[in-house]
């Protein structure tokens, strides 16, 4: 990875990351949620632990 950008509002988050690999591929990966019903502001929002999970997912289907 070589840029990471998050944000947070109540009741929303997202993370933006920029991939550049070894090989020249470059991959853009956005994450967006909203309308969170959790708004507390820690690593435990479900907001941020799904946005998580896509990252892991994405990670280990395609990388």
């Amino acid at each position: 990875m070589i840029a990471n950008k998050t944000g947070a509002v109540s009741g929303v988050r997202n993370d933006v990351a920029l991939l550049r690999f070894k090989d020249g591929r470059e991959w853009i990966i956005a994450v967006f949620a909203k309308e969170l019903e959790d708004t507390r502001w820690s690593v435990e929002n479900t907001g941020e632990k799904t946005i998580g999970h896509f990252a892991r997912a994405i990670w280990d289907a395609w990388i």
